[in-house]
């Protein structure tokens, strides 16, 4: 089975490192392309499995979550690989936050969740030509 990995690749991930992306190849070391894609793909399993159990079909996210799943994985990924550098300190902490705040918050969306924004419900009769009357009661403690 193919994992989903929402469309971000080690192209994504490069940029965000603290070492010159130039130097990361297939077999450098401590890092290499090989391992990015691995943590890229671990990230994007954990979130696969968030969405899952909120009830939620990765293949039929609107662009806002899927933006948000991208985002995520991006800094899942860099966390996973600046630990593996062994490079801890304010870039580790700020993007393995941020990894962990968004998974949570993936984690925690409501299975009704759509791009279409909040659905409000009233109750004004919209078939009518009437404008609705000014509230006119007396007498009311509140």
């Amino acid at each position: 089975m193919a994992i989903r990995t929402y469309g971000i690749d080690v192209d994504d991930v490069l940029p965000h490192l603290p070492v010159d992306s130039a130097t990361i190849g297939d077999l450098t070391e401590p890092l290499n392309l090989p391992d990015l894609e691995r943590y890229i793909k671990n990230a994007a399993v954990e979130i696969t499995a968030a969405l899952l159990s909120n009830g939620f079909d990765p293949d039929s996210l609107g662009n806002e979550t899927t933006e948000m799943v991208q985002i995520a994985i991006v800094h899942g990924a860099v966390a996973r690989a600046i630990a593996h550098m062994g490079h801890a300190g304010p870039q580790y902490e700020l993007h393995n936050t941020e990894w962990q705040r968004l998974r949570d918050t993936i984690a925690k969306l409501p299975s009704s969740l759509s791009d279409f924004g909040p659905r409000v419900r009233h109750n004004i009769d919209l078939t009518t030509t009437k404008p609705a009357s000014l509230f006119k009661g007396t007498g009311y403690k509140f």
